[in-house]
């Protein structure tokens, strides 16, 4: 090719490339307005006006273009007005960013906006824009501005919220002072305050880490933060560390819309960073109620789920510390109508987690409780996928032994569905069903293994099936009870005249083996064997109402002349049960000892009645911890 033809060629390239930038570097803009308020009212999905548009400086390759009079339109179910007017905003821009389909401003000035920021009750907002597209299956981050100035002056921003119940008013000012955002308004109908304050924003480096503080304070929900955007303005990179305090965490979730629940005061600080869609909380310590609080969570959104990692470790932890005071009052007068419950209400439902998996790790050094509890110390890992929730391992601590094994949720369709299969392992059985230890104490193991369905644990295993197994050996009960449940008068007599309180009988084994069918747990195997009798049992526990109707009909070992056939019941319920001598009619009184030896001797058969007389055998108890326990027993459980 001859030189010639090298210089035409060269030419066209750069006609090409530089006569349409300096077309736009020249012509003036307000041709373009009708477009520009099509593009905006397509994105905006509502009307967008543009009074007028110009350019200022007369030929740049970064334009400055003034706009004014601009109005955005509220969405129709909003109701009548505008969304946002600006009286007057002027932007710079880079004419090479729009040949790349791009307009990255530079610098903005806004004077004179009003914006009207309107959610309902059901989370529909009207600054909402379309989804972001994925890359790769992954959402998009937010693209970050890189201003190199921005200037506001006389504007207002209101946030009318009714799903966070927040109504607020702010100005926002940008100027060679700094970034200034001073609100007011209410919070669940008490006054709010929100400041928030940045460097300023003139001649910046956008690529330079931004400082900013925010403060919010109610009589409700305080917050005090300190933080750095990676850029000026980049509300999608910070680090924040966050000090807050407040009554209730569903005011704080106000304001942060976390899907945090309800819970006692309050008082947590955390050092938070936000990366697009990565949120990751780090040395998280505080209290909540009587509950302390250290620990740690990444939350990450990938394929419009929420990914969860976390672990938190309590000194001590009350679970009331969960509910809110309105809850915790519910709650009791619940116990007032029903009485008082071992089984807890709560809830296993995970509608509004439908999108949410992961893993936590808890730990609770100490439970709390208002109430006694055998309970004293938990561990547990819960794993959350596509509404499956297993908590494995899970190892509950208690007064004496432990219980350990796995609980299993699954919400994936219909009714949430329960199973729960657990060990308890060198419990003691005065602990479990709160009896005195005068009355009766025996180290005692045992394996729960149930599967129920509803919306809670007390109402999946109200309707449960399954079965459970006790097996204890060693302790003692009672020498008075025991006495008179094996039917020796004459010897019972004489221990309830010498008023002797002290003494037990030992116990060589109790098993109690139980078959349970939509909540009622009806006894298999029911034997409680002793030095001086063998008791033999039958009846129910029924969980819907956590009532105990056992029976167990005595034969002594050591028989006197004179017998009776007065059973042991034990009744009551599963937060406090009885034990005792009682007549056949469980809805008698309550007696003293020389009543209940009264209603022994109306029931009196002698030697030589039928089946009175006869040495009462050793119950075979190795067979019957087996058949409770099974074979492997001690290898699972070597301690």
């Amino acid at each position: 090719m001859s030189r010639r033809r090298w210089a035409l060629a060269a030419a066209a390239v750069a006609a090409v490339v530089f006569i349409p930038l300096v077309v736009v570097a020249v012509l003036p803009l307000n041709w373009v307005r009708s477009p520009v308020e099509r593009a905006a009212s397509n994105a905006f999905g509502r009307r967008v006006t543009i009074a007028g548009m110009a350019r200022l400086n007369t030929f740049s390759l970064s334009p400055i273009v003034r706009l004014e009079g601009i109005r955005i339109a509220q969405p129709t179910w909003a109701g009548p007005g505008d969304m946002a007017t600006i009286a007057d905003a002027r932007i710079s821009f880079a004419v090479a960013d729009l040949f790349r389909g791009h307009l990255v401003p530079l610098s903005l000035d806004i004077d004179g906006a009003q914006v009207a920021l309107v959610r309902d009750a059901s989370g529909r907002s009207n600054w909402a824009g379309e989804p972001s597209r994925a890359v790769g299956g992954e959402p998009r981050p937010a693209t970050p501005l890189r201003l190199r100035h921005l200037g506001i002056a006389h504007t207002m921003v209101r946030l009318h919220d009714l799903k966070r119940h927040v109504d607020i008013t702010a100005t926002i000012a940008s100027d060679s002072h700094g970034l200034a955002i001073i609100g007011a308004g209410t919070q669940r109908g008490q006054p709010l305050r929100v400041t928030a304050h940045g460097g300023a924003l003139e001649r910046i480096d956008p690529m330079t880490r931004y400082p900013f503080a925010v403060e919010i304070a109610s009589p409700l929900v305080n917050i005090v933060g300190r933080g750095t955007m990676d850029h000026a303005l980049d509300a999608s990179h910070f680090t924040v560390r966050l000090t807050t305090h407040g009554h209730d965490l569903i005011d704080l979730d106000d304001i942060i819309e976390a899907g945090v629940p309800a819970t006692q005061a309050f008082a947590l600080t955390a050092t938070v960073r936000h990366n697009d869609y990565d949120w990751t909380i780090t040395d998280l310590t505080g209290t909540i109620g009587r509950s302390d609080l250290a620990g740690r969570l990444s939350v990450k959104r990938r394929q419009s789920r929420s990914l969860l990692d976390g672990a938190v470790t309590a000194n001590a932890f009350d679970f009331d510390d969960l509910a809110s005071d309105e809850q915790l009052a519910r709650g009791k007068a619940e116990e007032a109508r029903i009485g008082k419950r071992i089984v807890p209400a709560t809830a296993i439902h995970f509608e509004k987690l439908g999108q949410t998996d992961g893993v936590i790790r808890f730990h609770a050094g100490k439970l709390l409780s208002k109430s006694p509890s055998p309970f004293v110390a938990l561990d547990a890992t819960l794993v959350m996928d596509h509404r499956r929730l297993v908590v494995k391992p899970l190892t509950a601590r208690l007064t004496h032994g432990m219980l350990t094994g796995d609980i299993v949720v699954d919400h994936r369709r219909g009714s949430p569905k329960l199973t729960a299969t657990l060990d308890l392992v060198g419990a003691r059985i005065e602990d479990l069903f709160n009896i005195p230890p005068q009355r009766a104490t025996v180290p005692v193991d045992g394996r729960i293994r149930l599967h129920g369905s509803g919306d809670t644990v007390r109402a999946a295993l109200g309707r449960g099936s399954g079965t459970l197994d006790l097996s204890g050996r060693g302790g003692g009960i009672d020498d008075k009870v025991a006495t008179l449940a094996a039917g020796d008068v004459v010897r019972g007599l004489g221990l309830a005249i010498s008023g002797d309180s002290d003494r037990l009988t030992p116990i060589r084994c109790i098993d109690a083996r139980f078959v349970a069918r939509d909540g009622v747990f009806t006894a298999r195997d029911l034997i409680l064997d002793t030095m001086v009798m063998r008791a033999d049992g039958e009846g129910t526990l029924r969980l819907p109402d956590e009532t105990l109707a056992l029976t167990l009909r005595g034969r002594s070992k050591h028989p006197d002349v004179i017998q009776s056939t007065v059973p042991i019941h034990i009744g009551g319920t599963l937060a406090k049960a009885t034990f005792d001598v009682v007549p056949v009619d469980h809805s008698a009184p309550k007696r003293s000892l020389l009543g209940r030896v009264g209603d022994v001797l109306k029931s009196l058969k002698v030697h030589s009645d039928a089946d009175r007389g006869d040495v009462a055998p050793d119950a075979p108890c190795d067979k019957l911890r087996v058949a409770a326990l099974g074979q492997d027993w001690a290898h699972r459980h070597p301690n």
